[in-house]
């Protein structure tokens, strides 16, 4: 048409969500991650935090001026970046856990660590640096959260593991909460065990073990906002 136009530099792109690679919610863990992967994966993703998404942990992955095998090697090194990521190490915290209890009323979250070389089980030894890292920091531990099975790994906590957790907090008098809301969504071994089964055949103050539970998950009802609270604790369940 006789028109001239530059060559075209530009290509079509698409979102990454790498949410649970951040330390926590915030743009600064968002430029964090991305510095890691400049050094370590040489790739150039680019924060969404650039691009005026409010949320952070998405990254834009753009395919501009790439052939075939350039874009697969990125995407092998982002899949390797990732994979290695997920499987080196998961922090047992739920986000849901972060916006409702320190965004919503300032409660101190201190994080366990878990491992993949014992698929992701809590262990006494994570528990215990955990609980030292809050007595160093001088934060009163008040209670133990747990999600059983957990997300978003799917982990399902064995009896032995739910024992030995009872056995920690009581011995040190604080509660522990189970989030059994994926009770039924769990379809191999082993086998979800509710943690009012596990107590049955322990010695330990009832008081101090609480159950929470929603339809939205097993159900199948996310928008029927129904919560269950069951505990052992009369005061607890007055004040639900």
């Amino acid at each position: 048409m006789g028109i001239h136009c530059l060559n075209s530099n530009a290509g079509l792109f698409c979102w990454m969500d790498l949410r649970p690679l951040l330390k926590e919610p915030t743009i600064k863990a968002e430029m964090a991650l991305w510095h890691v992967m400049i050094n370590n994966v040489k790739l150039n993703v680019s924060p969404g935090s650039s691009f005026h998404c409010t949320e952070a942990g998405w990254f834009r992955v753009c395919f501009a001026n790439m052939d075939d095998d350039t874009a697969e090697i990125a995407l092998q090194r982002i899949q390797k970046f990732v994979t290695k990521k997920e499987e080196e190490v998961a922090t047992v915290k739920k986000k849901r856990f972060v916006r409702d209890l320190r965004w919503r009323i300032g409660v101190q979250i201190i994080s366990i660590t878990c491992e993949s070389l014992n698929n992701f089980q809590i262990t006494i030894e994570a528990l215990e640096e955990a609980y030292n890292k809050a007595i160093e920091a001088k934060i009163r531990v008040k209670s133990l959260i747990i999600t059983n099975s957990s997300k978003p790994l799917g982990t399902i906590l064995d009896k032995d593991t739910l024992k030995s957790l009872v056995n920690f907090i009581n011995e040190r008098n604080f509660h522990l909460v189970c989030d059994e809301i994926y009770a039924t969504t769990s379809f191999r071994p082993p086998h979800f065990t509710s943690i009012s089964k596990v107590i049955q055949d322990m010695d330990c103050n009832d008081d101090l073990i609480h159950i929470v539970y929603s339809l939205s998950k097993d159900m199948g009802f996310p928008g029927f906002r129904v919560g269950i609270v069951y505990s052992y604790n009369n005061e607890v369940v007055s004040c639900a």
